[in-house]
């Protein structure tokens, strides 16, 4: 054999093996696939019944005609064995149809269970990503309101405190709270004792959380009862009045002659004060109302007896809105007003109405030295 034959003959075999290995892929390839179409095929015959049932049918057809060989010549009748086989058969196919029959229901009614409680479990997830959205949503709003009180011009912060007077109970007492809290009060550095624009920027800043109260409580008066209404607002109402009795008398030491204010600073201080004093008054009107007088006067007793300690002088820089928060109060006092409603002096003059106002505040808060406060509101 010559070398040209030689390779030839290697081409070829090498192609038969190649041809080999491909015709046994797809022999596999093949058998793969009538694999899965007998198991899909085997299991939906697991799952349906029915075909068993032709089974049963045929199997016990096949069994009468083997007993019936018995009513012929004895040389047609069958044998042992046929019968047995024939017997077997029928059995297998009677049990067969009876555990598919059971396992077709009971997985049929396993997804009967499983759809509602997979709805349910949909439910659930879609409340817990509403109550995320929800949080999400509560942190935006809270974001928005630090910033208006903290960043925004005085226009936001009417706004922002006018919306919080108006907001579920639970927010504007969680927001009065943190602010007031005497354990999350300011610390000032030794050498900022008098430290005037930051002080009166503190004041300024809680000025509308304090009208935002006040606010708040004329609005829930009409659709909420007003025990329940003073059990909501006492314990903020508190530290509102306790933060009031230590900064009102840094508020007027700082404004004496001579001290160098902002005019856009002083006069958002003016409104804190005024506010405080607008905010004893609706208190006040509360407590009254849900007859409990006596821990109103409980909570302001701290704030009269540092305000009584308090000499004004008349240039002093917030002495008008001093003198207007006292004035406001003791009016209110005397007249006794229902909650929400406009003190109107009627035939009364101011100067008599001041005077009873103060004399009911003397009365209630029997210790207290109301001299300079009388001064005060005199001039």
């Amino acid at each position: 054999m010559d070398d040209e034959t030689f390779a030839k003959v290697a081409a070829l075999e090498a192609e038969n093996a190649e041809l080999r290995e491909r015709l046994s892929r797809l022999e596999a390839k093949a058998e793969r696939s009538k694999s899965a179409r007998r198991g899909f095929f085997s299991g939906l015959r697991l799952l349906l019944p029915i075909f068993d049932r032709y089974k049963v049918v045929r199997s016990f057809g096949k069994m009468v005609e083997t007993l019936g060989r018995f009513s012929g010549e004895r040389a047609q009748w069958p044998d042992r064995e046929e019968i047995l086989d024939n017997g077997r058969l029928f059995a297998e196919s009677v049990v067969r149809f009876m555990v598919r029959r059971r396992l077709f229901m009971l997985i049929f009614t396993i997804l009967a269970l499983a759809i509602p409680g997979m709805q349910v479990y949909l439910a659930f997830q879609q409340n817990r990503i509403v109550e995320t959205q929800n949080e999400m949503f509560e942190i935006q709003v809270y974001d928005v309101v630090a910033s208006s009180l903290t960043e925004g011009d005085r226009n936001a912060r009417v706004m922002t405190g006018a919306l919080l007077a108006r907001t579920e109970p639970g927010f504007l007492e969680g927001v009065v709270r943190e602010t007031f809290d005497p354990s999350l009060s300011e610390v000032y550095r030794p050498e900022g004792v008098d430290a005037l624009q930051r002080r009166l920027e503190d004041a300024a800043h809680r000025g509308y959380l304090v009208r935002a109260l006040d606010r708040a409580m004329a609005v829930r008066a009409p659709t909420t009862d007003v025990d329940t209404l003073h059990e909501q607002l006492a314990e903020p109402s508190a530290m509102i009045l306790a933060d009031a009795a230590s900064r009102v008398p840094a508020v007027l030491r700082l404004g004496r002659p001579g001290a160098n204010i902002d005019g856009e600073l002083a006069e958002q201080v003016d409104n804190y004060l005024v506010h405080v004093g607008s905010f004893l008054a609706t208190d006040a009107r509360v407590s009254r109302e849900a007859d409990e007088e006596d821990a109103f006067w409980a909570r302001a007793r701290p704030l009269f007896e540092r305000l009584a300690q308090v000499r004004l002088e008349n240039d002093n820089a917030f002495a008008l809105a001093y003198r207007t928060m006292l004035e406001d109060f003791f009016i209110d006092l005397a007249l006794e007003p229902e909650i929400g409603a406009i003190a109107r002096l009627g035939d009364r003059s101011p100067e008599q109405t001041l005077q009873q106002g103060v004399a009911k505040a003397r009365e209630h808060l029997g210790g207290v030295d109301f001299a300079r406060i009388t001064a005060t509101v005199a001039q």
